[in-house]
């Protein structure tokens, strides 16, 4: 391994074990880590989730940078590299950039997220759902509709008509949940999402709710 990592190897070795088998490394960690997050039970474990991500993010940063390293070591190992070599080059690279920027993106949430990162991201988080959350709630779908993400979660109780509004308040910038998905959804914002919605089925009925961009990146900027 450290021999590959320092392009002692040919290119074409470490390509196909440092950059394809780093590759399935990266989808792997990425499903168990969403696995981990739909089905962790309480605030100290996402915390502890979001330590883990991070470092581990991180880690894959670094190994990224040394397998683009090495890809260019083995490339120019007395020769140059001829078309695949070059373009092998490429796609560690962009590899790496994709790797280094959704690190950024964790690190800090603020950092404007394009479209194309967030549909492959609804994407990879659709072949996990549905996904039962708890005894009573389920994570049916997610998906982009225009300028809108959209959120589609089932309960197995129905909902107390008097608790409409306190329901659709506690998912704006006046409730703590609100407040919470604002810091988290803030570089998809700035990304060019305009709403994010929550569409509850309930046993009786369903509840639409709603947080815009503008009243996020309002509370985000007070």
């Amino acid at each position: 391994m450290i021999d590959l990592l320092n392009g002692k190897k040919s290119l074409a070795v470490t390509y196909w074990v440092g950059i394809v088998g780093f590759g399935l490394i990266w989808r792997i960690s990425t499903w168990f880590m969403t696995q981990q997050y739909l089905t962790a039970s309480d605030q100290d474990e996402i915390e502890s989730l979001d330590f883990g991500h991070k470092t581990l993010l991180l880690v894959c940063t670094i190994v990224a940078l040394l397998l683009l390293r090495a890809m260019f070591k083995a490339g120019f190992n007395n020769r140059k590299p001829g078309g695949w070599g070059w373009l092998g080059i490429a796609i560690a690279g962009l590899g790496a950039a994709n790797v280094g920027f959704t690190t950024a993106t964790v690190l800090d949430p603020s950092i404007a997220t394009p479209r194309f990162m967030l549909t492959r991201e609804i994407a990879e988080l659709n072949k996990q759902l549905p996904q039962v959350l708890d005894a009573e709630t389920t994570l049916n779908g997610v998906e982009i509709i225009g300028d809108d993400l959209v959120y589609s979660f089932s309960y197995t109780f129905p909902v107390v008509p008097d608790k409409i509004s306190e329901l659709k308040r506690s998912f704006t910038t006046d409730g703590i949940e609100g407040q919470s998905l604002c810091r988290d959804l803030e570089g998809y914002f700035n990304g060019g999402l305009e709403n994010v919605k929550y569409e509850l089925t309930y046993t009786n009925q369903s509840v639409t709710t709603q947080l815009t961009a503008q009243d996020c990146l309002s509370f985000l900027a007070d």
